[in-house]
């Protein structure tokens, strides 16, 4: 599944994403995905400092906090489907799922870059403007 979910799905749309140079609020590019995208990213790099200055800590913890607040709406609706424990475990899979798309787009941008220069032109769009 996630061999399939990356090679099939998240470096695919990421190519799309950056050969059309528009990056549209839809679907899961809305902003508050890639703001959860984003502080996965940060807290997953700053994890390490962790261990020499343990109140790096704390920005992990608010980080978490505000990805859990961005995306409410999806973790109720698994909290009033399948309870509590089921939208516990949501949780830290959609964490992953941040983690490999962060990266996978990452690749993509940085490949981009290495072979034709540097992507000074990628728009963001919210595809409610129509």
């Amino acid at each position: 599944m996630l061999r399939a979910d990356i090679f099939c799905r998240a470096i695919p749309w990421s190519k799309l994403i950056l050969e059309s140079r528009e990056m549209v609020n839809d679907l899961n590019l809305q902003k508050s995905h890639k703001i959860s995208t984003a502080l996965v990213g940060l807290s997953f790099g700053i994890l390490p400092l962790t261990f020499f200055e343990p109140r790096s800590f704390y920005f992990i913890l608010l980080s978490l906090s505000i990805i859990l607040i961005l995306n409410y709406k999806y973790y109720s609706f698994f909290l009033k489907l399948r309870g509590m424990k089921f939208a516990a475990l949501v949780f830290p899979m959609q964490l992953f799922f941040y983690l490999y798309s962060g990266v996978s787009f990452l690749q993509c941008w940085s490949k981009i870059v290495l072979t034709r220069g540097f992507v000074n032109d990628l728009h963001f769009r919210d595809s409610s403007v129509k």
